[in-house]
């Protein structure tokens, strides 16, 4: 967040090489997630990609809720990037549904940008249509869309 990408690209890097291990595995989950956002931000969206559902999986894993919650707003921004905006909707509004349910609201240092995120999804697909896809994700439960990602990502 403070502009050297690259140095934190380094940096991550090396915490994820470091909590590879079986005992870190929440902290693995953690540094996948802030990798994948970084190397989303220096346009290696299919990396990221590749970090994020790795992220997913590990937190599906160990029933880590938040860090499911986390993975799927970072896939949620990558889907927006790549012109999908309806798969952003499903992936927001399911994280979204994730932290209420927990009590844990996005952060205020990643509000903005998590705001910007949605409107720009909001955006892409007009009132109704966001309003109907927000609405469909909501009602389904949170282990069907992550396993619904997961298998795209393995026939993919």
């Amino acid at each position: 967040s403070e502009g050297d990408t690259e140095r934190a690209a380094v940096l991550l890097e090396e915490t994820t090489a470091l909590t590879g291990g079986v005992q870190y595995k929440p902290d693995l989950a953690r540094s996948l997630v802030a990798l994948g956002r970084v190397r989303r931000t220096l346009g290696k969206v299919g990396l990221a990609s590749k970090l994020l559902l790795e992220a997913l999986d590990l937190s599906r894993e160990l029933g880590y809720k938040l860090g499911m919650a986390i993975a799927l707003e970072e896939l949620s921004v990558i889907s927006m990037v790549q012109g999908n905006g309806a798969r952003a909707v499903m992936l927001f509004s399911t994280a979204y549904a994730l932290r209420e349910v927990m009590g844990a609201p996005v952060p205020l240092v990643d509000r903005t940008a998590y705001d910007s995120a949605v409107a720009a999804s909001h955006s892409q697909l007009g009132e109704t249509t966001f309003a109907v896809a927000w609405a469909r994700a909501a009602a389904r439960p949170f282990q069907e869309v992550v396993e619904e990602i997961l298998k795209a990502d393995d026939s993919g």
